[in-house]
């Protein structure tokens, strides 16, 4: 994981699926909102995400939440419990 000017940059899986895919993917992610998710997902399932989990769930963040994100701030509480709040009313799981 690398850091652009307050930006990670994170390898991810082909979105199209396909293994052993000779194209690199990579996704951009807000290094707050990737805070806020990483911990959210932690202190609601007592795992360590991998950076491309913390990717998946920005995307599947809802609207709001992305607003909400870009208004005030990642770093907001009322942002970080939207977040937290989110995730513990769904069982978010995805496989590596």
């Amino acid at each position: 994981m690398q850091e652009i000017n307050g930006r990670y940059k994170i390898r991810i899986p082909c979105p199209d699926g396909i293994k052993g895919c000779g194209v690199c993917h990579y996704a951009f992610i807000d290094t707050d909102a990737f805070n806020q998710i990483h911990d959210s997902y932690y202190d609601n399932y007592g795992r360590v995400p991998t950076e491309s989990i913390v990717v998946q769930i920005h995307k599947q963040l809802p609207k709001d939440i992305h607003s909400l994100g870009k208004q005030w701030g990642w770093n907001d509480t009322e942002v970080g419990d939207k977040i937290h709040r989110w995730m513990s009313e769904r069982i978010v799981v995805f496989c590596e």
